[in-house]
This record gives structure tokens, sequence and C-alpha cells, in this order.
């Protein structure tokens, strides 16, 4: 599932601005809940495209909560892990507290 995060269906006008809508894979991960949560982080931190790592932040957002989230990549931060610049994740820290 975690593969079709990225697709989205054909909006229409009256729903462009649905996550559930236009991603049905990260409205079926949230769903799934924590048990999600490792496979979510893997991916983030392997991924390359800005435009993933939003929508799984997000979905960790939707899972976890803000909070869990800035924690999480404070820890990727002190980790030195995953394909994100520290000035990044300092930058997402910010994007997630202000969802």
């Amino acid at each position: 599932m975690i593969d079709e995060l990225m697709n989205i269906r054909p909006l229409t006008a009256t729903d462009i601005f649905d996550d559930d809508e236009m991603f049905p894979a990260s409205t079926a991960l949230v769903h799934m809940g924590g048990p999600a949560v490792p496979q979510i982080e893997k991916r983030f931190e392997a991924t390359h495209s800005e435009p993933e790592k939003l929508v799984l932040l997000h979905i960790l957002v939707r899972i976890k909560g803000k909070e869990w989230v800035a924690s999480y990549l404070t820890q990727v931060e002190a980790k030195g892990t995953g394909s994100t610049s520290k000035t990044r994740l300092g930058e997402l820290k910010i994007f997630v507290k202000s969802l």
C-alpha cells in the first residue's frame, strides 16, 4: 500500500482539497494506524521526493499527532539517518507544527 501512496485519483472540483479523496492510499494507512508507522518511517527516511515526504509526515500527524512527529524528526536528525538534511528536517518540524 505504501508503494501506492503517491498515486492520486482523478480530481473533481468538489474534492480538490480532500486528502481522503485525493490520496486514497494515505487514508488507508491512517486507518491502519500504529502498525503502519514503521513502514511510513522507513519510507520517509529513504525517499528523496519532497512531495512524498510531506504526504508521509501528514499521515504520521494524522496517526500519532504533531508532537510525536516533531519528536520523530528530532530523532532522525540526531541519528543522521535518511535522505533529508538537518536544515530541511528543521524546516519540516516547523511545517508539522503548523498543521
